[in-house]
């Protein structure tokens, strides 16, 4: 990731700059200080430290060309993000002030989709998105002598934006198509020749597990880690376990997981959310 990082760094600097200037104006199509006319993008740059991945874990397709996967990233690096805050009332321009987003502490699971293809790159398309909002952290100081971050409500603004609106414009069942390496039709041209495959598995199944409230356990001792099984017809798989940090979240086991299951019958298939735990060697059903 390193290698790549380094090698792509103009390339993600250029293309992360165009994904937050999309962002930063849908979100502020809902509310902003009165103040505030628009926000624009003057630099970005994604630093020398490479973000790290944790784990990966692969999932189901439902063509023998498509990969998908969720992948945990963890990013405390050196980027940087300089924005021009334009501020007037109705029609009159007063004046842009600069501010400067930095310090970006990020722990995110992303799903990320590709297309194969049999030439090179051999990479058809690339689409990724979050499972769940990050946890992220941000630093915003003033970049010139006028201290924007002083005006009434615009630190609370930004920051909210940064950390919540901008996130969830990136979150299943929202997602980014990355790059386009294939045409439409060689990419459809593609999956007619593993028709067969794709008649066995007509679709997928996105489900995103989040959390569960107020769980009562099967036993005297209550719960110990509770998790899910998900069942779509015949496929199956299982949530993680949660293991409760105290007493307050013994019920309210938090999983923040997603899970793309085949379906091969999309007229009869149920879908069955079965809650356990672990009891012993053994787990018993909660419901």
């Amino acid at each position: 990731l390193g290698k790549i990082w380094r090698f792509y760094r103009h390339r993600l600097n250029k293309l992360i700059r165009e994904l937050t200037q999309q962002a930063i104006e849908e979100a502020l199509e809902g509310q902003r200080p009165p103040y505030l006319k628009s926000i624009d993008v003057v630099s970005l740059e994604i630093g020398e430290r490479a973000a790290w991945i944790r784990s990966v874990e692969g999932l189901p397709t439902k063509s023998e060309t498509d990969v998908s996967y969720h992948v945990d990233v963890r990013y405390d690096g050196d980027a940087s993000l300089l924005l021009n805050l334009n501020l007037g009332a109705g029609p009159v321009h007063f004046m842009s002030v600069a501010v400067e987003v930095s310090s970006l502490d990020l722990d995110a699971k992303l799903w990320v989709r590709g297309r194969l293809i049999d030439r090179e790159p051999f990479l058809g398309d690339l689409s990724f998105a979050l499972v769940s909002p990050p946890r992220l952290n941000i630093k915003l100081k003033p970049f010139r002598l006028f201290n924007a971050m002083e005006l009434p409500g615009a630190r609370r603004f930004l920051r909210n934006l940064f950390k919540v609106e901008i996130p969830a414009l990136f979150t299943l069942p929202l997602k980014v198509d990355v790059a386009n390496f294939a045409s439409n039709e060689e990419l459809d041209a593609q999956d007619l020749s593993s028709s067969e495959h794709l008649n066995e598995f007509p679709g997928i199944l996105s489900i995103t597990l989040y959390e569960g409230r107020n769980l009562t356990g099967t036993t005297s001792l209550d719960l110990s880690n509770p998790f899910c099984i998900i069942r779509v017809g015949e496929y199956s798989t299982r949530s993680k376990s949660h293991v409760p940090s105290d007493k307050s979240s013994r019920g309210n086991p938090v999983w923040n997981q997603h899970f793309d299951l085949p379906v091969r019958h999309k007229d009869s298939c149920v879908l069955r959310v079965e809650i356990a735990d672990r009891y012993g060697l053994e787990y018993r059903t909660i419901g």
